[in-house]
């Protein structure tokens, strides 16, 4: 889950369901759905990560990290950019695929603890 930083009190959360690229704008008050917004061209293995920023441009995006393997099946993770959408209204919107990285990244052998802290 991720703010949105084009429109206020939206949050966004994915689906994680296995060939289901889509990703919800969820009122953070009622809880309500907002819009769906289905990832162009995606073949959306499992979706499993989320996070608001900006393009080169300056442009709110949205990245979606395909990253889920829980039986190691397959051979790379795959990172999206989506462009923000303008408006909240059920639609499909183009995705660029900024990475497609060999797996396993990394096989964690240890636990780290990081503590973070923000102020307002």
């Amino acid at each position: 889950m991720t703010t949105s930083l084009r429109h206020k009190n939206v949050l966004w959360v994915i689906d994680s369901t296995p060939d289901t690229p889509i990703l919800y704008a969820v009122d953070s008050a009622s809880c309500d759905i907002r819009a769906r917004i289905e990832m162009a061209s995606v073949p959306g293995r499992d979706l499993e990560a989320i996070a608001a920023g900006r393009d080169s441009k300056g442009n709110p995006v949205l990245w979606v990290g395909d990253l889920g393997d829980n039986k190691e099946n397959y051979d790379f993770v795959r990172l999206y950019q989506v462009p923000e959408p303008k408006n909240l209204v059920d639609q499909t919107v183009p995705v660029v695929t900024v990475n497609a990285a060999p797996t396993p990244l990394t096989k964690v052998t240890t636990t780290q603890n990081i503590t973070f802290s923000a102020t307002d």
